[in-house]
């Protein structure tokens, strides 16, 4: 279900796509299968995700596992996206690639929430940085899968990952995107298969 009317844009070869959504949805494999696609068309496409593979990005996967100061954590974040942007993303555009993205801004809004930042702050925070041309946000619609997803885990989980918090990280994503419709974010139910998550978002992207 799209919360925003499918914008049609110039078809050009670079494009930035975001794949978001809280845990369990399958975001990574469908940013890998949405690259695999894109190359199957003979376009240039490259995946990435975050936090990244730098050495803050690997700071930041350890830190998800411990109770790190929510504070440091997010100054992390912050610090691996702006870094992120500059290394990879922009270079990557200017290339005339197709930038495939596992999480973003987004993620950084409906996570780091807390009593000193709100969504709309963690955003504004943000601002200086791109946006995508495409923000997909994979959601539950049936709070039971979340249980579900998250209980058949079989690596050790980081602080973000258990169910309560991720019933109510969902909650922000859909709430989110309602608001954020005029800026090209679209919700897909999580609760496809994967080629009809695909189907939707080429439908959207018109490639």
């Amino acid at each position: 279900m799209f919360y925003n009317t499918c914008i049609m844009f110039d078809n050009k070869q670079n494009m930035f796509i975001v794949i978001d959504g809280p845990d369990g949805t399958g975001k990574t494999t469908i940013s890998r299968l949405l690259v695999e696609m894109f190359i199957k068309q003979n376009k240039n496409a490259v995946l990435t995700a975050e936090p990244t593979s730098s050495p803050l990005g690997v700071q930041i996967r350890l830190a998800l596992k411990t109770q790190t100061n929510p504070q440091i954590l997010l100054d992390m974040f912050l610090q691996d996206r702006s870094q992120h942007c500059k290394d990879f993303i922009l270079p990557a555009l200017n290339q005339g690639k197709i930038v495939v993205c596992d999480r973003y801004k987004l993620s950084t809004a409906c996570y780091q929430q807390s009593d000193s930042h709100t969504a709309k702050q963690l955003l504004a925070m943000q601002k200086h940085l791109m946006d995508p041309d495409y923000t997909f946000i994979l959601y539950f619609k049936n709070i039971k899968t979340i249980q579900n997803r998250m209980s058949n885990r079989k690596r050790s989980l980081d602080v973000f990952e258990n169910v309560h918090f991720q019933q109510k990280i969902n909650d922000d994503f859909i709430r989110l995107a309602k608001e954020l419709q005029s800026q090209n974010v679209f919700l897909i139910s999580a609760e496809q298969n994967t080629k009809q998550i695909l189907k939707q978002i080429m439908e959207v992207i018109n490639v």
